[in-house]
């Protein structure tokens, strides 16, 4: 089986949180910069799609103002040619600053230790029965909160 192309995407929303003003100055406030989408690469197998079985994992920068900023990340989905047999589509996260984290199918919430952080975000997809060739698209919404 050939996959012609699959990517990992992240779709970054930025959240601004401005508290009621009690004293002139900077409120709290989020900036996420995904600076690289990520590759997914099929594994020797033919059964897992992934950024760790020779693809590239998605890199975000995290850089925010005021108070310590957690990340939510929406559950992963996967899109591309229908295979049969069951998918299971996980991620997984790590930071600089040390959080790292299971993969995970479900959405996920980390709350950072720093003001300034890269996270990186590992994908896979995992197919007891393979995959068709095509184009294949693991994607999810990340929001920041103060």
């Amino acid at each position: 089986m050939r996959v012609a192309l699959a990517i990992l995407t992240l779709t970054a929303v930025v959240a601004v949180v401005m508290p009621p003003r009690a004293h002139a100055g900077l409120g709290d406030s989020c900036t996420l910069t995904l600076s690289t989408t990520g590759t997914l690469k099929m594994s020797m197998q033919g059964n897992t799609l992934g950024s760790e079985t020779g693809g590239g994992a998605a890199l975000m920068t995290v850089v925010a103002v005021g108070t310590r900023p957690s990340l939510t990340f929406s559950a992963p989905q996967l899109s591309g040619p229908g295979n049969s047999g069951t998918s299971v589509t996980s991620m997984a996260f790590s930071t600089l600053s040390g959080i790292n984290s299971g993969y995970t199918s479900s959405g996920a919430v980390i709350q950072l230790g720093t003001l300034l952080d890269t996270v990186t975000i590992n994908a896979r997809v995992v197919n007891t029965q393979g995959f068709r060739s095509g184009t294949y698209q693991i994607t999810s919404t990340v929001t920041c909160q103060q």
